[in-house]
């Protein structure tokens, strides 16, 4: 694939990217111009071609490109591998946090049940609290009620009959017929 030469700037550089292709991105290799830019100002020319940065950069060691292509291959293997140890440390690790995750919900719905449980137990026991007052007030009640004479009867005298059992008028206690 020929290369175009992109419009270049008064100090040699161009302007714009060279189309790279696929070739020489994966090499790692710079474009470097097919010739060198004519300047007429004779201060601002470059250096020889072989003091350049870029121009070492050309070549590693002088290694012929099927040794950089193949050093380049060992290292993106090795790429591969770390990312590849990397992933199943990262998937061990996601394993890990859900199970600590579902740890976690399950320790809030006991807590939450316990809670629960909690509010169950004081409103029952509330409830039986106030039953018992209540069967209480209404023992006490009766007792008050029983040591009381009834109006319009002699103590002991008089009684009441209803459904089947025999009622003392003055003793709320009541006696078989």
């Amino acid at each position: 694939m020929p290369w175009h030469t992109p419009p270049l700037s008064a100090d040699g550089r161009p302007l714009r990217p060279p189309p790279y292709d696929e070739a020489v991105t994966r090499s790692g290799q710079r474009y470097q111009p097919s010739h060198q830019p004519v300047h007429t100002n004779k201060e601002s020319a470059p250096s020889p071609p072989g003091d350049s940065p870029t121009s070492k950069r050309r070549l590693v060691d002088g290694a012929p490109q099927q040794q950089q292509y193949r050093e380049l291959v060992r290292l993106v293997s090795l790429q591969r591998e770390r990312l590849r140890a990397q992933q199943e440390e990262l998937t061990h690790c996601d394993s890990e946090l859900s199970a600590c995750c579902e740890r976690n919900r399950s320790l809030c719905r006991l807590t939450h049940c316990d809670s629960e449980l909690s509010y169950w137990e004081a409103r029952l026991g509330a409830e039986q609290a106030a039953g018992q007052a209540t069967r209480e007030e209404a023992w006490e009640r009766n007792r008050r009620r029983d040591r009381q004479p009834a109006r319009n009867c002699r103590l002991g005298s008089a009684s009441t009959r209803v459904a089947g059992r025999s009622w003392s008028a003055c003793r709320a206690v009541p006696t078989e017929a």
